[in-house]
């Protein structure tokens, strides 16, 4: 989770809020200071606006993955040969170049593992999740006049017309 901070543009006070990585939620923020709805555009509606690009399970995410495992295997095969033919006795340089070996090993590890999570779609599970809850919220029509009234595009699907 991460933070955000925006101000109220009715009273100014700061509004700190904890929010996942993409800012999935709701674009209309109630402020904690005078009570009064606002926009923040800096949150998505993945119902609306669909998942973040960096979210999605796309060929340039998997390909990131397999350079970076690429790169890093190459960085430990080149810091294994020079600590093999080094064969300094053990001291800070040796302490660095294990540091080294481990932390590429530790990249080229992660790496793999976020290709195998990209591939088997736990990426487009976990996107569901928050459309879902997404969906939830423009269920409410109140929430759905609102957006409206802020000049937020919504799917005709969401706008339940009165009787």
């Amino acid at each position: 989770m991460d933070g955000n901070e925006t101000k109220c543009p009715c009273c100014g006070a700061p509004d700190k809020e904890v929010h996942n990585f993409y800012k999935y939620g709701s674009l209309i923020r109630v402020c904690k200071n005078c009570g009064e709805k606002y926009l923040d555009r800096s949150f998505r509606e993945p119902a609306i606006q669909g998942v973040h690009p960096r979210a999605k399970n796309n060929y340039k995410n998997n390909f990131i993955c397999i350079i970076g495992a690429v790169i890093f295997a190459v960085v430990f095969a080149a810091q294994a040969l020079w600590f093999y033919k080094t064969k300094t006795p053990f001291g800070y340089d040796t302490q660095n170049q294990i540091g080294v070996l481990i932390i590429s090993a530790g990249a080229v590890i992660g790496c793999i593992l976020q290709l195998i999570y990209n591939k088997l779609g736990y990426m487009d599970k976990y996107n569901q999740r928050f459309i879902a809850e997404s969906e939830r919220r423009l269920q409410d029509p109140e929430y759905v006049k609102e957006l409206l009234a802020f000049g937020i595009y919504v799917p005709k699907k969401y706008i339940k017309k009165e009787k």
